[in-house]
């Protein structure tokens, strides 16, 4: 599914996430069979069904899990049409690739990606400070944060209290005032 979610995004481009959606996420869960038998569907889902991977998986768990994995309980067909699956659309999407390619078509304008090739190597060769931090950053106050808390609170008597417990500390009881 992931593969076919790709090589839709290279054909449609954005749109190839919706028709992804509709196409491996909704009619796979109506027609893979899990809910309601395949006899039981509507024409066009039963005939999507034969090429949903979302069937095929659930027949070799199906074989797996109660027929204990034999392959002609389902296993053996589940196994090669997944597979079969699986090339179809790594086909599908490295022949649009390699058309955009040979088109010389791009998704995103080349002086985008110039800009983004250059912004890396700029950040790539930026000079890191002591600590790793860029040479204008600020430096922190001698002695400052060895903890999560603030100065004040670290050189406070009851900065290892616990903040529910009560000011009188944790061997006297709270007191109830009424």
């Amino acid at each position: 599914m992931g593969t076919g979610t790709i090589a839709l995004f290279a054909v449609a481009g954005t749109y190839g996430q919706l028709i992804g959606l509709l196409l491996f996420v909704y009619a796979g869960l109506a027609s893979a069979g899990g809910t309601v038998p395949i006899e039981a569907l509507p024409g066009v889902l039963r005939l999507l069904s034969y090429f949903e991977p979302l069937r095929q998986v659930l027949s070799g768990t199906r074989s797996i899990l109660y027929f204990g994995a034999q392959a002609d309980a389902g296993l053996a067909r589940g196994t090669l049409e997944a597979a079969l699956g699986l090339l179809f659309w790594l086909a599908l999407g490295s022949g649009v690739v390699i058309w955009y390619d040979r088109k010389g078509l791009y998704r995103l304008q080349p002086d985008l990606l110039a800009f983004v090739s250059k912004s890396v190597e700029m950040y790539k060769t930026r000079d890191p400070g002591p600590r790793g931090l860029p040479p204008d950053a600020p430096k922190p106050p001698d002695g400052a944060a060895t903890s999560g808390r603030p100065p004040q609170q670290r050189d406070s008597p009851t900065a290892d209290r616990d903040p529910g417990e009560p000011d009188g500390g944790a061997d006297e009881p709270p007191s109830h005032q009424s």
